[in-house]
């Protein structure tokens, strides 16, 4: 009944939103006193904090709080409290009861109002999940089988006010949204399939498969399940994403109506980056309904601004950018070693949009080789107040991704600090974090993550509007 957990343990994962879920189960065999048991929940999450009230088969409600206490990154696992069935001095089975039947007959188990627990969970890899944890109530175990993975196991087996039990779990991705699942815990051990998109979640299950292995108990697996749907996002970050349109720039030769690849920046109404593109003919954004600037850069051409109107009621808005090639003054032969370079903004910007600056892997400080890299930098750009400089922040994609993003925008930050402290105006840099979105080598290797650990620079001269 959890939104978040895999089938039925608990997981340290938290995705925020309001969610309302329906589920049930079916014996195979038919020996359960209890036959199809639909139940009801309204589940949330916001920032670290989740809950869910759950109401089963029509007969009685229970409680669950979970708080992640610990967001994870890098080797340390993400770690969640919670608890479990709170109701009002009674236990409540699975079948919405609080009348023992077969399927929760725990032999020495007295009855439990509810279940507290703590949980760990990593991803591996990019297809593998575990979460582990350890629990009281109905994560005890009971049994033959189960008696074995409880803290009391070494006394009498009584499941003792300090009895606590182990539960677990693996998730394998075979997709973005399909994976395998697989969890054991006190009192059964499931399988299932799961199916996730950013609206919907579903799981369909094999229950108690651990009756298969004994034969002192008269249970029956069952076929669960779970469906869960997203009814709304509860950070209004979160909600404004449900506005965002989609907006695409393309840009060509003034003359020859030729596709040409540069750069384009675009900017709200104060100035600050909203989003940013590179080294591309058609640029493709997401932007929530407003006005944008958009600064359009390509070599040997020049400079652009134009507003754009991006409308509620357009799903998607091409605009067409003509550039003008720039006209050299002076013939290339006609140049001398003693004259200044032509089109000296086109020459520091090739320059500094070459330079990636590196950081240590979880760290947003300068390295002593990023300072000289920055110094170079400096010493471009310190003569040319005209022109504006844009630090882009980002990570590689170990850790979660929130984490990683304020990590993005963190290095971007202390590039720009370095930069005011060696009197380049404030003014003239802005920052933009991207965190793991836009890896420039393969993360699955460790040379591709030292790699995308980094920072870059685009340069571009604000004109006025044509």
């Amino acid at each position: 009944m959890k939104r978040e957990a895999y089938i039925d343990i608990p997981t340290a994962n938290l995705n925020e939103g309001l969610y309302i879920v329906v589920n049930s189960s079916y014996p195979i065999k038919d020996v359960d006193d209890v036959k199809l048991d639909p139940n009801l929940g309204i589940n949330f999450t916001y920032d670290n904090f989740g809950g869910a009230l759950k109401w089963y088969n029509g007969a009685d409600f229970a409680l669950d709080f979970s708080w992640q206490i610990l967001a994870g990154n890098g080797n340390i696992p993400c770690i969640a409290v919670g608890v479990n069935e709170i109701n009002v001095n009674k236990y409540i089975s699975t079948a919405g009861t609080n009348e023992v039947f077969n399927d929760e007959n725990f032999t020495h188990r007295p009855p439990e109002a509810w279940s507290f627990y703590v949980v760990a969970g990593k991803k591996l890899n990019r297809l593998i999940e575990v979460n582990a944890g350890l629990g009281r109530g109905k994560f005890v175990g009971y049994g033959t089988l189960y008696k074995y993975i409880n803290t009391d196991m070494f006394t009498d087996g009584n499941h003792e006010v300090w009895a606590f039990g182990l539960f677990g779990g693996m998730k394998i991705m075979f997709t973005n949204r399909l994976a395998f699942i697989a969890e054991g815990d006190g009192r059964d051990v499931n399988i299932g399939l799961e199916y996730q998109n950013k609206l919907i979640k579903g799981t369909l299950s094999l229950n108690k498969l651990e009756v298969f292995n004994d034969s002192e108990q008269d249970f029956s697996p069952r076929v669960g399940l779970n469906l869960s749907y997203k009814i709304m996002n509860l950070r209004e970050e979160d909600r404004k994403e449900e506005k965002i349109l989609s907006v695409f720039i393309e840009l060509i030769d003034k003359e020859s109506r030729s596709l040409v690849e540069g750069n384009t920046i675009i900017t709200d109404t104060k100035g600050d980056t909203v989003e940013i593109s590179k080294f591309k003919s058609i640029h493709s954004f997401k932007l929530e309904p407003g006005i944008y600037n958009s600064f359009v850069s390509a070599t040997g051409y020049k400079d652009r601004k134009i507003s754009m109107m991006v409308k509620e009621e357009l799903d998607k808005k091409l605009y067409t950018i003509e550039l003008a090639e720039i006209e050299n003054a002076v013939k290339p032969e006609e140049v001398q070693d003693s004259v200044e370079i032509i089109n000296k903004f086109e020459y520091i910007k090739s320059e500094i949009e070459g330079i990636s600056i590196k950081f240590p892997f979880r760290k947003s400080d300068l390295t002593p080789i990023a300072r000289d890299k920055l110094k170079g930098i400096i010493k471009l750009i310190s003569d040319n107040k005209d022109v504006n400089l844009l630090v882009i922040g980002h990570t590689c994609s170990i850790g979660i991704p929130k984490t990683n993003q304020r990590l993005s925008e963190r290095r971007a930050e202390s590039v720009k600090k370095y930069l005011i402290e060696h009197h380049i105006s404030a003014d003239r840099i802005s920052t933009k974090g991207y965190g793991e979105t836009k890896p420039f080598a393969d993360n699955s290797t460790e040379e591709g993550r030292i790699k995308n650990r980094r920072a870059e620079f685009i340069l571009y001269q604000a004109k006025d509007e044509e």
